[in-house]
């Protein structure tokens, strides 16, 4: 069981006009959100479907955008053949984010492995008939055997059915054990995919964080309020604090 607890965030604002012109306020996790530019309507909508719904809008919506960037993807497919050979993986990254109800289309399927060699034989004989073939040089398919994969912690591959990050750890989670006890099942087909709760995402969000990833950071944040709280009273009337953005000058966290 997945026991860290994701730490609050405290993000205040200087009101710019009205009658409480110059007071402090605290925003919520969710204020943050749409502060941010993300639309919350959406999230709740997305968290209406149930989890299996979700993934498989994600998988639909990913492989979609795949064919416009003309690359040929089928994420069902990629899921699919990964769970009937057996492979014991949870899944991690944008795809995990989405099953929980981000709106964040994800590019790519990432997934964290066992490390055993049984496992390690069966997601390199599970990738070969889709042609893997490394993801930055673009180059013909290569035979990613068991050995290959072990030496590469993050190996980002595409292959007939989609681009896939195999990787052996998640930043701030651990391993495939660690990931396993912060996983949640997901119906999919006749089986169950493990997926990385909203907690454990954020966490690894967090660890590695970019510019480019604040708005799915606080999307998930705003989930897991919507979750556990439902949706937060509204404190203040962002029209009035002058926020476009948490980069702006006048939010401070604390």
């Amino acid at each position: 069981m997945f026991c860290r607890e994701v730490e609050p965030v405290r993000v205040t604002s200087k009101v710019q006009s009205g009658p409480s012109a110059g007071a402090i306020v605290d925003l919520t996790t969710v204020d943050l959100a749409r502060a941010y530019g993300l639309d919350v309507s959406l999230l709740r909508s997305c968290m209406q479907r149930t989890p299996t719904e979700r993934l498989w809008m994600a998988c639909v919506n990913a492989s979609d955008i795949a064919h416009l960037r003309r690359r040929p993807a089928d994420y069902g497919l990629l899921l699919d053949r990964l769970l009937t050979d057996g492979i014991r993986f949870v899944l991690v990254g944008s795809m995990a984010a989405a099953a929980h109800g981000s709106a964040y289309i994800p590019n790519d399927l990432d997934i964290c492995y066992d490390l055993t060699a049984e496992n390690l034989g069966r997601l390199s004989s599970a990738l070969m008939p889709i042609h893997p073939r490394p993801r930055c040089t673009g180059g013909p398919a290569v035979h990613l055997g068991a050995d290959i994969i072990a030496a590469n912690p993050e190996l980002a591959v595409r292959t007939d059915a989609g681009d896939l990050d195999l990787l052996d750890a998640v930043d701030g989670v651990g391993g495939y054990r660690e990931c396993l006890a912060a996983s949640e099942p997901i119906s999919w087909g006749n089986a169950h995919v493990r997926v990385l709760v909203p907690e454990a995402l954020i966490i690894s969000l967090e660890e590695r964080l970019d510019l480019a990833e604040i708005g799915p950071l606080l999307a998930l944040r705003a989930i897991v309020r919507l979750m556990v709280e439902g949706p937060a009273p509204r404190g203040c009337n962002l029209n009035l604090l002058g926020v476009v953005s948490p980069r702006s000058k006048d939010l401070s966290v604390g």
